[in-house]
């Protein structure tokens, strides 16, 4: 999921990096993600942007209005070598998100939500 800066622009942000949260449907469905705020490093691409990859979804969603929990903290964003490595980070921080899966079901370290529609 990638979320629309502009329509989030009244809505506060967390800190840039790599959390672990949940995404919420307006049909109250939610997934367990690894989300990240910020910028691209590795690709050289300086917007800001909020991605999210929910784990274990498979579903079409395209279109469809969510709401994002930061629940724990991962780790800072910085920039990889190569996208090998980069895959490699990524493929860490889900294990991680899973293994502390307890922290993701807990109150959230943002009040607010992040509600966007996703692009």
């Amino acid at each position: 999921i990638n979320l629309d800066l502009e329509r989030l622009k009244d809505h506060q942000v967390p800190a840039l990096g790599v959390y672990g949260g949940r995404a919420i449907f307006s049909d109250k469905e939610s997934y367990t993600a690894a989300i990240s705020v910020g910028i691209k490093p590795t690709f050289g691409i300086k917007q800001l942007c909020i991605e999210a990859h929910l784990l274990d979804c498979n579903k079409d969603l395209y279109g469809k209005s969510v709401s994002l929990e930061f629940h724990t903290w991962v780790r800072d964003q910085y920039p990889f070598p190569n996208i090998m490595e980069l895959k490699h980070q990524l493929q860490k921080d889900v294990a991680l998100i899973r293994k502390n899966d307890e922290l993701v079901t807990q109150r959230p370290l943002v009040a607010s939500r992040l509600q966007g529609r996703d692009i």
